[in-house]
């Protein structure tokens, strides 16, 4: 997917020093290795705003991504 947001494009750049971001196809899912509870460094970026009936959807995808048990955030952008 590609990301248009500036901001975002930018975060992938810092992500890369502690992290991973990896595509997901239609989300990027960014990874703050050495700080599990930053929110805006473990997050789903999606590739079009939400719609109505996307919020479950859009969690549950957050909570298989996000495993490690000291996550206490939901973050999707």
């Amino acid at each position: 997917m590609e990301l248009r947001s500036l901001g975002y494009r930018s975060q992938l750049i810092f992500t890369a020093f502690d992290g991973k971001a990896e595509d997901r196809g239609d989300h990027w899912a960014i990874h703050t290795l050495s700080n599990p509870n930053f929110f805006w460094g473990n997050l789903l970026i999606f590739d079009r705003p939400p719609r109505q009936g996307d919020f479950a959807a859009w969690t549950q995808a957050f909570k298989s991504e996000f495993t490690n048990p000291k996550i206490h955030h939901i973050t999707l952008a």
